[in-house]
């Protein structure tokens, strides 16, 4: 192989010396950054446990403190010291460097090795020398007189093409890691100060590196659950079915479902080069985002459950959602787990034809379901010939058995089908076997019919599902129910016309006294548009035995008109300006209560009630 340049350098005292002041320069600073980050780290630690008088971790972190400062102190130091005395410098060695196309050699008296160029981890250029560094604290010298073959200049372009790539890639790794660095910390300040921090560190993250996501190393299967309605609910009992199989899990449980919330959740659970450690990661994830996100992070399984219209202002028109997972899925392969009975989930079956791992889940009819819709619903029509879409039934708004009678569509092979359904003992069996769960809702057996789904593709026991179907309790206001002072309180979130039909659903079932709390926020979180209201179906519930109507939130007026619209009496209509007043007004009565509100006015009114328990 031919010899493209060769060169002679003397390792002297003189020229090493000239490395270390150069070695100093490029990286004293960042050794002492990070010295001090970690020692800040420590610190914090130290206040913690201060704090909370853990004696014996503190004297722990002490000393671990004092241990780390002189070795970052005296390590320098000693190799630095041990460098020069090594026979090379003592003895001004000569080391004779020749670089081909690939790799290049290195010679010396009793020295001989062979360096590929992707090893190299960095290159620098002075005035006399080019620095060749393996790692942080180990380079060649290469004298810029020395070159027998060929010219300096010829060699900076020959090296840099050599590992432009690399130097650079290097470079992002060191950012992304100081970046994490930071974040952690600052996630450690705000746990001492009792505060979650929602999606800050994602939001810092991105500001820092919009690409961020790519950091990040993942060698598990990812499982990502989108829809309108339901992915808190579903994404939490996928996660922890699998808790419960046994499987280390890591999933935004609490929501956080956009981009700058899924960074959050792998920055706190990533160590400082970006490995997540997981057998499974879970994530819900925003219709909005999917394409965002999955174009720069791993996705082995998409779960896809319903499309309801939903906060207009924001997200559009359904059709409008529908098209970005379309084109998505244009170039997906993997996994795809789709509601059969949602005309708007199924078709995007039709995506990529090529994509042979489509999984479609179903629900056979249930006592309540009806062959009108009653509901506001969409997809009316067939998305691929525009005739009208005929339905069997309809289990709730548009949800159901439906086939275009011109083209087929609707015709699916299902996966897994959920028969037998007991709403009263709150069963459902598939394949054989029964299932117990703690919610009575049409609308949750869907959920668990996709978990179902997905507990399946990755051979999780049968025996596993059925444990942890039957002892699930999501505890986030999404059909919880607790007792308040003695009264049954069921909570659910409502953010559209279908997620507040499917409540009052809850309302029809029960025919005991009851009260129902209303509440609508027009925050950027929930939509300003909430002309929505007028597209729940309350006429359902005015015979329903509902004793009182608390309303609540920004829009208690207009929530207030439209229950008197729907027929109820005026006198059973309350509107309150406050949530104090409305959780007040609620328990004045001994009966059963129903809790319904949108995103932000939910966890306020949930904490209130817990609350109001609490008090005599």
């Amino acid at each position: 192989m031919k010899v493209l340049f060769k060169n002679k350098t003397k390792y002297s005292m003189e020229n090493y010396e000239e490395f270390l002041r150069f070695h100093q320069e490029k990286y004293g600073l960042k050794y002492t950054i990070s010295t001090i980050i970690i020692m800040l780290l420590l610190i914090f630690c130290i206040i913690a446990q201060l704090k909370s008088k853990s004696f014996y971790p503190l004297a722990f972190t002490v000393i671990i403190l004092i241990v780390f400062l002189v070795y970052r102190y005296y390590q320098p130091r000693e190799i630095i010291k041990k460098e020069k005395k090594s026979k090379k410098i003592k003895n001004e060695q000569e080391f004779i460097f020749k670089f081909y196309n690939k790799y290049f050699l290195i010679y010396s008296q009793k020295v001989f090795s062979k360096i590929r160029y992707f090893k190299l981890y960095k290159i620098f250029e002075t005035q006399d020398f080019f620095y060749l560094y393996l790692d942080k604290t180990h380079s060649f010298l290469i004298s810029k007189e020395g070159f027998e073959k060929g010219t300096p200049e010829e060699f900076r372009k020959f090296i840099n093409k050599k590992c432009k790539f690399k130097m650079k890639d290097e470079r992002k790794k060191i950012m992304n890691t100081l970046l994490i660095i930071i974040l952690k910390l600052l996630n450690i300040i705000l746990k001492i100060f009792g505060k979650q921090g929602g999606n800050i560190l994602g939001k810092l993250a991105k500001k820092f590196n919009p690409n961020i996501l790519e950091f990040f190393k993942v060698d598990c299967p990812v499982i990502a659950v989108t829809a309108t309605n339901g992915k808190t609910s579903t994404n939490n009992q996928i996660a922890y079915t699998l808790e419960t199989a046994g499987y280390k899990v890591l999933s935004n449980k609490k929501g956080n479902n956009m981009e700058t919330g899924i960074i959050s959740v792998l920055i706190k659970n990533s160590t400082l080069t970006g490995k997540v450690k997981a057998d499974f990661i879970t994530f819900e994830v925003d219709e909005n985002y999917v394409p965002i996100i999955f174009s720069k992070c791993r996705l082995d399984t998409l779960v896809i459950l319903d499309f309801f219209r939903d906060q207009l202002d924001r997200n559009g028109t359904v059709e409008t959602l529908i098209g970005k997972i379309n084109e998505f899925l244009k170039d997906y392969q993997r996994n795809l787990v789709l509601n059969s009975d949602d005309p708007n989930v199924s078709r995007l079956s039709n995506s990529n034809p090529e994509n042979k791992n489509v999984y479609f889940y179903s629900v056979e009819k249930y006592e309540k379901a009806t062959e009108k819709m009653e509901e506001a619903g969409e997809g009316r029509y067939c998305p691929f010939c525009d005739t009208k879409l005929e339905y069997e039934y309809y289990q709730y708004s548009h949800i159901g058995k439906f086939k275009c009678p011109k083209c087929g569509f609707g015709s699916n092979e299902i996966y897994k089908l959920a028969q037998n359904i007991n709403l009263k003992e709150k069963t459902f069996e598939v394949d054989g076997i029964k299932y117990k769960i703690n919610e009575n809702s049409i609308y949750t057996i869907y959920n668990y019919m996709a978990v179902l789904a997905v507990m399946n593709i990755y051979n999780i026991e049968p025996e596993m599902i059925i444990k942890a179907f039957e002892t699930f309790n999501f505890k986030n206001g999404r059909l919880e129910t607790i007792s308040v002072k003695g009264m049954e309180t069921t909570f659910n979130l409502a953010k559209n016309p279908t997620g507040g039909n499917v409540s009052l659903k809850l309302l029809e079932q029960n025919t005991e006294e009851k009260e129902l709390l209303f509440a609508v926020n027009d925050k950027i979180a929930d939509g300003i548009d909430v002309s929505w209201i007028w597209d729940i179906n309350f006429e359902a519930i005015l015979d329903k035995n509902v004793t009182k109507i608390v309303t609540a939130g920004d829009r208690a007026y207009d929530l207030a008109i439209r229950f008197k619209i729907a027929g109820f009496d005026i006198d059973k209509i309350i509107p309150c300006e406050n949530y104090e007043d409305a959780v007040e007004e609620l328990y004045k009565n001994k009966n059963r209560k129903y809790i319904i509100a949108n995103y932000t006015a939910l966890q306020p009114l949930r904490t209130m009630a817990i609350n109001y328990d609490k008090t005599k």
